[in-house]
């Protein structure tokens, strides 16, 4: 999980699994800050899967700071976050 910006309230989550949903993206960085939106771009050809990535969007920006700092790395549903 990288900040987009020095001083930004979204996160760019990659390398996710693609059947990760919304609700588990919630659940995932709430424990860090007050998520306001997750934006999970879907393969509408494909099987409507996720693309593998998202962006996290928080109420503050040292939440965001802070869930990067925390989840940076850190293995979800089999996957090494980014």
């Amino acid at each position: 999980a990288r900040v987009n910006a020095e001083v930004s309230t979204v996160l760019f989550v990659g390398n996710l699994s693609y059947e990760v949903t919304k609700a588990d993206l919630v659940d995932l960085f709430r424990e860090h800050g007050h998520v306001e939106s997750v934006r999970l771009p879907n393969r509408v050809r494909d099987n409507g899967d996720s693309k593998g990535f998202a962006f996290v969007e928080f109420g503050m920006p040292q939440d965001a700071d802070k869930a990067a700092s925390a989840l940076d790395g850190q293995v979800h549903a089999g996957r090494r976050l980014r």
